[in-house]
């Protein structure tokens, strides 16, 4: 159950909010509604407030100056807000704050009802995330990573590290399925809504997928933006495609309206079971030196995994395995690697500006790129510049 208070400076509509529900049908407790302002903040400081639904435009505090208050004090906390005004400045000083939504007045019951719904999918989503340690995901991510690379660890004690984590061993011989999932606004995403860093974001997404209970999920594989899920039916049933390609459907409208993560492509190869997966052979060299040839060819362009695995004719699920299986580096670190090598000859070896640089190795982030050449050589782009024309001074 969460918490909820409601404010509205208009009296009629603060009690038809809050006789609008049963809130506790829709998992929500209400605890407060305040037509002052300054006594809903004053609520907030001493209580847990999970949610606040507030008129958007009130006089004296606005309901963007409490989302912006709680920000900084309660970043936990998300709001829907209510406005008569259909401005497009209001929604997009609303999108910074925690905003689940925003309804305009008079608004239908059941958009209202579908925002509510949405606020607890998120705040659930926020809850799992928070209580999966780290650890117990890193632990599922190697075992099942294990299980499909048939590395040299015993299969036996692999599965003795299931039952550990509570995981029945027996839906290793359950169809199942690899996706390749690739978002395509993280870093906007990061920048201006998650304050929880990636290892609850990674958890949140498994815990979004995993709202069908008849489909087990673990991260086995993830670099940034591409993220690769197992799906194991524990159902085993005869229509697993079909029902996994609607879940997927679900899957990336609920993680664009309940996280505002936008998919790019969620990808399913399907399996009569993990031993399926683990048989794929390929001819290896011919294959990676095809794609380390197309990454150097192409590091300029804005290439995706995706793209190098269409050129080698495999889908993104196996190349992303098999690459980092035969290069022992992930396919997205490798081209880091040729782009920031290529960037360091330029810097060196050219006049051109460092935003020139940047674009020219494929690089969009200009602090994406500042942040990975100070990673490598302590130093900014420029201050390495200078560092490199110093030293090739004759000694005076």
């Amino acid at each position: 159950m969460f918490n909820l208070i409601i404010i509205d400076d208009e009296p009629i509509m603060l009690k038809q909010l809050s006789a609008l529900y049963r809130w506790e049908n829709s998992g929500f407790s209400l605890e407060g509604s305040f037509s002052n302002a300054k006594d809903a903040l004053a609520f907030i400081e001493t209580n847990q407030v999970d949610l606040v639904i507030t008129d958007i435009k009130m006089p004296g505090i606005s309901g963007l100056e409490i989302a912006d208050i709680c920000l900084k004090n309660h970043p936990d906390t998300y709001f829907i807000f209510i406005s008569a005004y259909r401005d497009f400045e209001y929604v997009q000083k609303a999108i910074k704050y925690n905003t689940v939504d925003y309804i305009t007045k008079p608004f239908i019951i059941s958009d209202f009802e579908q925002a509510v719904k949405k606020a607890y999918d998120k705040l659930s989503a926020m809850k799992a995330a928070s209580g999966i340690t780290q650890h117990q995901l890193t632990l599922k991510q190697q075992i099942f990573s294990h299980i499909i690379g048939q590395s040299s660890s015993n299969r036996a004690t692999l599965e003795n590290e299931m039952t550990r984590l509570g995981l029945d061993s027996g839906i290793l011989n359950n169809s199942c399925a690899v996706i390749s999932l690739k978002l395509s606004n993280l870093q906007d995403f990061i920048d201006n809504y998650w304050k929880y860093g990636l290892e609850r974001l990674y958890n949140a997404i498994v815990f979004l997928f995993s709202s069908d209970s008849s489909f087990f999920c673990s991260i086995i594989n993830h670099s940034f933006d591409m993220s690769e899920l197992i799906c194991i039916d524990t159902e085993n049933s005869a229509d697993f495609q079909s029902k996994l390609n609607r879940h997927i459907s679900t899957f990336k409208n609920n993680l664009s309206s309940v996280m505002h993560l936008e998919c790019e492509y969620a990808e399913a190869a399907f399996f009569n079971s993990i031993d399926d997966i683990s048989m794929l052979n390929f001819n290896s060299k011919t294959i990676l030196e095809k794609a380390k040839e197309y990454i150097n060819d192409h590091y300029g362009e804005n290439i995706s995994l995706k793209d190098v695995a269409a050129h080698v004719a495999l889908s993104p699920v196996y190349f992303s395995a098999f690459f980092k299986q035969h290069s022992n580096e992930t396919f997205s670190n490798y081209l880091k690697n040729v782009r920031l090598k290529k960037a360091l000859v330029l810097l060196k070896d050219t006049e051109l500006s460092i935003n020139a640089i940047c674009t020219s190795v494929g690089y969009k982030n200009m602090t994406y790129f500042y942040n990975i050449v100070k990673e490598e050589t302590n130093m900014t782009p420029n201050e390495y510049r200078a560092f490199v024309k110093k030293k090739e001074l004759p000694d005076a």
